[in-house]
């Protein structure tokens, strides 16, 4: 039997099929060419290929082996058959087939690729990247070449070298989306936004029906704060794919970031209608009830998506947080949980490292920061009079994972002596750093806040480890040492009983607060013109729970004509202000006497809404900290209740330190009758106003210098006692 036609003409015919996924149609025509001529080595071969592609490892070794059998010269043939035995974990006969290859035919690209994938499996990553160059020198059209060469660039760190990789890999393939997307993903991380949204949109204007381009540019969008154009593309994505979770997910981040946490909540469920064990969508749909004050919601979906994905440290952490919100939760079941935490996450890492420190105790002592706060956040504001007061003593190191720089952080890093961006590093490359910086003491300043970077702590990279500020309760970390407070926010007399670490209590406090730039004089009382006295509270909304709003209801019942003024960002979505005001309606307080503001475009805005508030109202069990600080400057006392933790201390610990201990309660009776008394009393609150902001300059509170050395005290004495 003859063939009807050519046979390498069939064979171009099934070789474009097989590249466009036709394998059956190839096959066949691969098939129909051995049944004439058994010994084509081009069908042999190509058949075999198939066979590796389709799983059929023994087939295709048969297959290939045979067309060798045939073309024992074809380079082509040993570079598969290396391919085969590459799939099966056979790396000595790999390797044999490749060198083979490249014995009969130098120049075949292919086979370089190849084997320099074998080279980075076995961790040899500097063969790999010499193979990978040779193959694109070759063949610049090799996607896939460029694509690992650029991955084991990124994996020694040479990351700028990973990006001109793939910039060059483009500008020979400028149709291929994976490339685009590769080199996108890089400028994604290095956070080299408006070089990714370019690179994204290419990868649309190339396909149009595939969602993921979509996705991936909404993504990039939205690091920029963009949401609303992000929408627009995560809409296009879950049209071209109605089943795509990540995109209705990061939908619903969008409308997050943008204070619609009822919609964001609506994105999570249909992620999780798509797909019902998405932990992602479940962590974030806890943060969004969270944020709308839906504490018990919030606790239960991080529970969920814990149960889906028990490694997620920073949900576990998300859940300890949103535990501090529960009044039904007392000090020892979130001291349970954040052990559960250290069990889960944090073993089998410590004393990984051998610290060479210098011991000469009369040179400068190096303290490290971590904190992915530096920047415009509560936190910078007591951060920020530390390192401006730092004497020569210490030499400071800022570890920053910080993913949107503003100008507080250029701030900060110019007050430290070191600083460097920890963002896209691993725990164990920052680590790494860490060690080789000598440091002396590792301060976290964050918890188990969002962000944190607590798994750093868990390798011990310094030999003693502090944690202080950003979260107010222990982190349940055998190997932080230390944690700092004062003796208000945490008496000694209730002892160190839900604490691992040790508890140093700084005299005068542990907070020291730099007041607002640009914050404005304080305006005369508000009273005194309205004829009204306003209560206020700027405070997080998950902190105002139903308790806290029954207490407040009792006072505006008490205080006749009163109002009281609310601003907290989730106020912006229209359900959640129905709901608050729902509550309160509950407490027979009419809507009217409720104000509420739910954002203010600048910090200067912000603070002038105090000129509208006569007295403060501290949420419990978890008071105010930043809020507190800045109504006090803007000459508006606050009041109080002292709890059992540090939480519901802090507020006390502030007012102890500028003189105005009569404004901390013990009962809720007492906070009451606080709040009555200085709204009865409008020539005190009009004195305190006058004077509040000088009382604060005169106060511990604001005196960086003192506490800087206070601080380098504290530190002074840890090593000592450690050495």
């Amino acid at each position: 039997m003859e063939l009807p036609i050519d046979a390498n003409k069939e064979i171009r015919k099934a070789v474009t099929l097989h590249n466009s996924g036709d394998l059956e149609g190839a096959g066949g025509i691969y098939r129909a060419i051995l049944s004439v001529d058994p010994s084509n080595s081009g069908a042999l071969h190509l058949l075999g290929v198939m066979a590796r592609q389709m799983g059929k490892d023994e087939e295709a070794e048969r297959l290939i082996s045979e067309a060798i059998r045939i073309s024992p010269q074809s380079a082509v043939c040993h570079s598969s058959l290396g391919d085969v035995f590459q799939g099966q974990g056979r790396t000595t006969d790999a390797f044999a087939s490749y060198r083979r290859a490249l014995s009969l035919d130098p120049a075949c690209a292919q086979a370089h690729a190849n084997i320099g994938l074998l080279y980075q499996k076995i961790g040899q990553v500097e063969e790999a990247i010499r193979s990978y160059q040779k193959a694109v020198e070759l063949n610049p059209s090799l996607v896939e070449a460029y694509r690992n060469l650029c991955n084991a660039l990124k994996s020694r760190g040479q990351v700028n070298e990973a990006i001109e990789c793939l910039q060059r890999a483009v500008s020979q393939n400028p149709g291929s989306i994976m490339l685009w997307t590769d080199l996108g993903n890089r400028y994604r991380e290095q956070m080299r936004f408006e070089e990714a949204v370019v690179c994204y949109k290419k990868t649309v204007d190339l396909d149009t029906t595939c969602p993921g381009p979509h996705f991936n540019l909404g993504n990039a969008l939205s690091d920029q704060g963009r949401f609303q154009e992000a929408l627009v593309f995560y809409r296009k994505a879950v049209g071209l794919d109605p089943k795509y979770a990540e995109a209705y997910n990061n939908m619903g981040n969008a409308f997050y970031a943008q204070g619609e946490l009822q919609k964001a909540v609506k994105c999570y469920h249909q992620a999780l209608k798509v797909r019902y064990d998405y932990p992602d969508a479940l962590k974030n749909m806890g943060l969004s009830f969270e944020k709308q004050g839906l504490i018990c919601h919030a606790i239960d979906c991080y529970r969920l998506a814990l149960s889906l994905n028990p490694a997620d440290d920073g949900c576990h952490s998300g859940l300890l947080f949103a535990m501090h919100y529960d009044p039904a939760l007392s000090a020892s079941d979130i001291f349970s949980e954040s052990q559960a935490w250290w069990r889960q996450h944090g073993t089998g890492y410590a004393d990984k490292f051998v610290h060479h420190n210098d011991p000469d105790p009369s040179r400068r002592i190096r303290v490290g920061y971590v904190s992915p706060d530096f920047r415009e956040h509560s936190v910078s504001n007591f951060v920020l009079p530390l390192l401006e007061m730092h004497s020569e003593a210490v030499e400071t190191f800022c570890y920053a994972s910080v993913k949107r720089p503003d100008p507080m952080t250029s701030r900060l890093k110019g007050l430290a002596d070191h600083w460097c961006s920890i963002v896209g590093l691993s725990d164990d490359a920052v680590a790494r750093r860490i060690v080789d910086d000598r440091i002396d003491i590792l301060v976290d300043l964050a918890g188990h806040t969002a962000n944190n970077r607590l798994l750093i702590f868990a390798r011990r990279p310094a030999p003693i480890q502090v944690t202080w500020l950003g979260y107010p309760a222990t982190t349940g970390m055998p190997v932080m040492d230390y944690r700092l407070t004062d003796n208000i926010a945490d008496p000694e007399e209730d002892g160190d009983r839900y604490c691992t670490e040790r508890l140093i209590r700084l005299p005068q406090g542990f907070l020291c607060y730099a007041p607002p730039e640009g914050a404005g004089n304080i305006s005369s009382l508000p009273a005194l013109n309205q004829c009204r006295v306003t209560f206020g509270s700027f405070n997080n909304l998950p902190k105002l729970n139903e308790k806290v709003v029954a207490v407040w209801s009792q006072i505006l019942h008490g205080v006749a004509g009163s109002s009281l003024l609310l601003k907290s960002r989730p106020l912006s979505d229209k359900g959640v202000r129905r709901r608050y005001l729902d509550l309160f309606s509950r407490y027979g307080v009419a809507s009217d006497r409720i104000q509420i503001m739910p954002y203010a475009q600048t910090k200067q805005d912000h603070l002038s809404l105090y000129g509208r508030v006569d007295i403060g109202l501290d949420p419990f069990p978890y008071n105010g900290t930043t809020t507190t600080c800045e109504a006090l400057w803007m000459g508006v006392p606050v009041v109080t209740l002292k709890g059992d933790r540090h939480s519901s201390r802090v507020g006390a610990s502030i007012l102890t330190r500028v003189g105005l201990e009569e404004l901390v309660a013990e009962t809720e009776e007492e906070y009451v009758s606080k709040a009555f008394a200085l709204a009865g009393d409008l020539n005190k609150l009009a004195l305190l106003r006058g004077t509040m902001r000088g009382r604060m300059m005169d106060s511990p509170l604001c005196d960086g210098r003192s506490f800087a050395q206070k601080m380098e005290s504290v530190y002074t004495y840890i090593l000592s006692v450690n050495h």
